[in-house]
C-alpha cells in the first residue's frame, strides 16, 4: 500500500493514492481524500463502484498500536462505524512519525482525535494544532480609525464636473 504523504504547505488540495483491498478486483481500491469529501473508487466483480462519503460520516482519526509477528506497528487511519469505509492513512513502525502524521491528519479533517486502547477508540484532547483551535482575537479598532478612513476614501470618488450634465431624453 502507498503511504499518504502529507504536504502541509497546501491544506486545500487532494491527495490519492492505491491501497490494499482483499475482495476489490485486482485486490486494490483508490483512494481520493479532501477536506470535506472521501472517495472510494473499486471495481467488485466486474462492477465499478464510486462511493462519496462526506467526512462528517466519519468518527475521527485514530491512533493504534498493532501486533504483528515481525514486530508491532502504529497505525493512523479514518474511523467509519462500516470496516469498508475506513482508511488507513499512515502505517509506520516509529511512535514518533506516527504521531506527528496523526496530528497532521486531524488538523487538516477538523475531526476528532482518537487513540484506540483495548479495541475501543477513545477521545483525547490534543493541544492546540497549528491551524486548527481558536485564534487569538485581533484587537478592537478605535474610534479614530473610521473617521480617517472615510477622509481617504472620500479624495478616491471622482468629483462630477458643472459643466457635464447627464443626458436626459424624453418621449413626447
Amino acid at each position: 500500500m502507498r503511504q499518504a504523504l502529507f504536504a502541509s504547505d497546501a491544506p486545500n488540495e487532494y491527495r490519492a493514492w492505491a491501497a490494499h483491498d482483499a475482495r476489490a478486483d485486482g485486490g486494490y481500491r483508490m483512494i481520493l481524500l479532501a477536506p470535506r469529501l472521501i472517495t472510494i473508487m473499486r471495481c467488485l466483480r466486474g462492477v465499478k463502484m464510486h462511493l462519496q462519503v462526506p467526512i462528517e460520516n466519519y468518527a475521527g482519526v485514530v491512533l493504534a498500536r498493532e501486533e504483528h509477528p515481525s514486530g508491532g506497528f502504529f497505525s493512523v487511519r479514518l474511523a467509519h462505524r462500516d470496516p469498508e469505509l475506513s482508511v488507513t492513512l499512515r502505517t509506520a513502525s516509529n511512535r514518533g512519525e506516527s504521531t506527528d502524521a496523526w496530528r497532521q491528519w486531524v488538523a487538516y479533517f477538523a475531526m476528532p482525535a482518537l487513540i484506540e486502547r483495548g479495541g475501543q477508540p477513545e477521545i483525547i484532547d490534543l493541544p492546540l494544532l497549528a491551524g486548527a483551535g481558536s485564534l487569538p482575537a485581533l484587537p478592537r479598532r478605535r474610534k479614530a480609525a473610521l473617521p480617517k478612513r472615510r477622509q481617504r476614501l472620500a479624495f478616491c470618488r471622482q468629483r462630477s464636473r458643472s459643466g457635464r450634465r447627464a443626458k436626459s431624453f424624453r418621449n413626447g
